[in-house]
């Protein structure tokens, strides 16, 4: 374990969430496929800069200004994907039972995202009024 980390990786559910957000992603078959295929790729594109902009903010070391300041960037990446991804799906090239498989996962990954952010940003504030 990463003692800069926080947590251990396998303790942190964002992954396991983005994890299954790329995977549905990839297995999703669009009801179109002429003008479908760009979009597609765009989204599973998407999918693959969410969880890599959490595995970046993951190894980023605590103790490290400008990592730290790397660390809340690909958060915040990742938070800004995820409303990106949202809007793609919404643009409706899935059936219906898998739009809304997805965008389930998107508003799951985005939420432990920031939560995991701004919990972060509250402890960094904590401490620096403290010294």
């Amino acid at each position: 374990m990463q003692t800069s980390n926080l947590r251990p990786f396998k303790e942190m559910a964002v992954f396991a969430k983005a994890k299954c957000l790329m995977e549905c992603c990839f297995r999703a078959s669009p009801l179109r496929n002429c003008s479908a295929d760009i979009l597609v790729i765009k989204i599973k594109s998407l999918s693959i800069a969410i969880y890599e902009n959490l595995l970046r903010a993951y190894e980023c070391r605590l103790t490290d200004e400008y990592e730290r300041k790397e660390r809340f960037t690909c958060q915040r990446e990742a938070v800004v994907f995820c409303k990106l991804l949202d809007s793609l799906i919404e643009l409706g090239i899935y059936s219906t039972d898998t739009t809304e498989k997805v965008r389930g996962l998107i508003a799951e990954v985005r939420c432990m995202a920031a939560k995991w952010r701004n919990g972060e940003r509250r402890q960094k504030f904590q401490k620096g009024a403290e010294r």
